[in-house]
């Protein structure tokens, strides 16, 4: 069977697109490695986020990152070289990643829904049953099973005899190689039943049940519970969503005829399992996530002072904040006051600030590039608390520390 080569009919038929989805892909690729990279260092590296629910999230960047790396670069090889062929090695590879990748992921989100039920559900056993160890122990099984159904499919498919090289997709998969056997594929399709059973419908089963009694336990709380509860749980639903979605696809368009459908919307949906949600789900947990995304712009905002003080502009930089926090320190001021003193309407924010304070930052184009250059979060972070003497704060305005 080694001499077998597979001809991946798909790239034939998209031909006068390829050019753009290499070109898509090939602009997509870099933001999954830099995206997933981004998730698993500030995790890895924030000791307050070794915690049960962020350990799995780094997990499912890890998964993604394998998964997305499986396919994209390989699809982007062949339309840049011409090549629409693959040998019967380097399809059982294929195979191998694809099931390992989508068992990995769902196995991984169904322990995050679980996660997120003990949380909500049973808070006071949370410790126990989501600690150090177990959690250990759940990250080993969510590769490990995958990883060993896999191969035992492997195993079967390369014992098939085959007699067709024509595979309609622009990737190998197991169903599309099983469908060229002229051997018999009972037990394969048995197998595969099974393996869909309990790798797809029962994890589906038990992520749908534990957001049906969050779902409940919600009801029972208040309007600003409720909503807390929602955005915590949210970016966990739009990926499972996700994922669910681009599993339905596969599935469908691998078992069942489609040959009425478009070959470009059917390449689409077989890349939508494998490239989609490596984008979204580090997308929506850096976004959603409170404290990965705060721990995210303090990471960003440090390196940043990082570079401006190895280049020996560390001085002017904090100048720069320090102006900045102190023109926000006096239009807070300005603010609040205005609501209780009425008289003093028609003074400007600035006048609340001395003058001398700014030590030759109040040059409003330096100060506009900076806001420019700066996020808001590296300004609140990394600036310097303005001492109180700075501030000067006219008679009959409530003191400084009243209003701060």
């Amino acid at each position: 069977m080694l001499n077998v080569t597979f001809t991946l009919e798909a790239y034939k038929r998209i031909h006068n697109q390829r050019f753009i989805f290499a070109a898509i892909l090939t602009l997509l690729y870099p933001v999954i490695i830099f995206a997933n990279l981004l998730i698993i260092y500030v995790i890895s590296m924030e000791r307050s986020l070794h915690k049960p629910m962020y350990i799995l999230i780094c997990n499912l960047a890890c998964i993604n990152l394998y998964g997305g790396s499986s396919l994209a670069p390989f699809v982007v090889a062949n339309i840049i070289t011409g090549t629409f062929q693959i040998s019967w090695i380097g399809c059982l590879v294929q195979i191998f990643s694809f099931n390992t990748y989508g068992g990995c992921e769902i196995m991984n989100l169904m322990m995050m829904a679980y996660d997120r039920y003990i949380s909500i559900c049973f808070p006071l056993t949370y410790g126990k049953l989501m600690s150090p160890l177990n959690v250990m122990i759940c990250i080993i099984l969510i590769w490990l099973i995958p990883f060993s159904r896999a191969a035992i499919t492997l195993s079967i498919t390369a014992s098939l005899q085959i007699c067709g090289n024509v595979i309609e997709k622009i990737y190998c998969d197991n169903y599309s190689v099983v469908k060229l056997a002229c051997s018999d594929t009972t037990s394969n399709n048995i197998y595969s039943t099974i393996v869909t059973f309990y790798s797809v419908l029962l994890p589906f089963f038990i992520i749908i049940y534990s957001y049906i009694r969050i779902i409940f336990i919600c009801l029972q709380l208040t309007r600003k519970g409720r909503t807390k509860l929602m955005n915590t749980c949210m970016p966990h639903i739009v990926s499972i969503t996700s994922f669910f979605i681009g599993c339905a696809f596969e599935l469908f368009q691998s078992r069942f005829d489609l040959t009425h459908v478009p070959y470009t919307v059917r390449v689409i949906l077989s890349l939508y399992f494998l490239i989609l949600s490596p984008i979204l789900n580090p997308v929506i947990y850096g976004a959603k996530t409170e404290k990965i995304n705060e721990t995210i712009k303090t990471k960003i905002s440090n390196h940043l002072l990082d570079i401006c003080s190895e280049y020996g502009v560390e001085f002017d930089v904090q100048n720069v904040l320090l102006g900045l926090r102190r023109k926000i320190t006096g239009l807070f001021v300005y603010t609040q006051s205005m609501t209780k003193v009425g008289e003093y309407s028609d003074w400007e924010w600035t006048d609340y600030v001395h003058p001398d304070s700014f030590h030759g930052c109040a040059d409003w184009k330096l100060l506009e590039l900076c806001m420019g250059l700066f996020t808001g979060a590296l300004l609140c972070r990394a600036a310097v608390t303005p001492p109180a003497e700075v501030l000067y704060v006219p008679p009959g305005l409530p003191p400084v520390e009243a209003l701060t």
